[in-house]
């Protein structure tokens, strides 16, 4: 490792940058740059989806200076009808400008095999890198709050997950017709707020909802505490399968359960005995209702998974296959 000179291109705030990139080289021990050295042809950069200068622009710095680069994606480079990111992505030509990055790299590095079968037609050394977590370590540890001991449920993520909300929204309904549900979303932020008033619209009418605030990367597990169990619900599309089983993880470090999706990325082999699926909203309410009232069956499945992820998911190991790849390409 002492001959490899990595160029991370990190935006900072940014949750994928810092999943794919700044928090498994934290863990492997490599320090962040401080101020911004030049860059030189001896350099790997790397970085997630698109380079932090216009594309054009690195491509033309890339060919002056000789440097070689990976660029790491954690999800599809184009979006679905009703994704309020959509227009704005058509317009800037924003999947090109992807397309474009992956064509020209020295290699590609994705969450999953399902993704890097639709990178290989542009790239072929494409190689998967899973997600993984410090379990045990700063915020990826067991929730201590008693959190397991209730039924409150939590929903983590932002203001583009509208849609898959819609996924739960008949089955709240049902619920809690029948009685008051703790439901919490959390990630609600001022920059999206006509989104998120959609997302109230469906859910804030009902008693035991409420919103939590998106908090920084460097401690937004801490949302999870205080809840019994996690859901992750996807509407069925390319650019959901194709993203990672992030949530599993986060669900897991903190020792709850998750309810998914019946759908990839979370139905897989490797998870499909630790996680918890519902397809329609009927399968959804009996799921959720089980998970809030058999509080033994809730802590079952919260160890179990705990056991998973730590078994599975353990970013110290993941770094092993990271480094060696970033070894492989600087080398070549």
């Amino acid at each position: 490792m002492s001959k490899l000179k990595l160029w991370p291109a990190v935006r900072p705030g940014v949750s994928c940058d810092y999943h794919r990139i700044r928090l498994p080289l934290q863990v492997a021990g490599i320090p962040e740059s401080d101020g911004t050295p030049e860059v030189t042809g001896e350099h790997l950069v790397i970085f997630n989806r698109l380079p932090t200068i216009p594309v054009g622009v690195f491509l033309e710095e890339r060919r002056r200076i000789g440097f070689k680069y990976i660029v790491d994606l954690d999800d599809f480079w184009s979006l679905y009808p009703g994704h309020y990111l959509k227009q704005h992505w058509d317009h800037s030509d924003y999947a090109g400008q992807v397309i474009k990055i992956i064509r020209h790299a020295n290699a590609v590095t994705c969450a999953t095999e399902n993704l890097a079968q639709l990178i290989r037609p542009y790239n072929q050394q494409t190689f998967v890198i899973p997600n993984g977590l410090p379990f045990d370590k700063g915020q990826f540890t067991r929730d201590t709050t008693g959190g397991i001991d209730t039924g409150r449920m939590i929903y983590a993520g932002g203001a583009s997950h509208r849609l898959d909300l819609m996924v739960i929204a008949e089955a709240m309904e049902y619920l809690t017709e029948k009685e008051p549900l703790s439901f919490t979303i959390a990630g609600k932020d001022p920059n999206h707020a006509h989104e998120w008033e959609r997302i109230g619209i469906m859910f804030d009418d009902r008693p035991g909802f409420e919103f939590k605030n998106a908090r920084p990367v460097h401690d937004y597990m801490n949302s999870y505490d205080g809840h019994g169990f996690a859901i992750a619900p996807l509407a069925d599309n390319l650019f959901n399968m194709n993203k990672s089983n992030l949530k599993v993880l986060e669900a897991g470090a903190k020792g709850i359960p998750i309810i998914c999706s019946g759908m990839l990325p979370y139905l897989n082999d490797k998870d499909c005995t630790a996680v918890e699926y519902a397809s329609t909203p009927g399968f959804w309410a009996t799921q959720i209702e089980r998970m809030v009232y058999d509080s033994t069956f809730r802590k079952e499945k919260g160890a179990q998974l705990a056991e998973h992820v730590r078994q599975h998911y353990d970013l110290n190991k993941i770094n092993e296959t990271r480094l060696q790849i970033y070894e492989y390409v600087a080398a070549k």
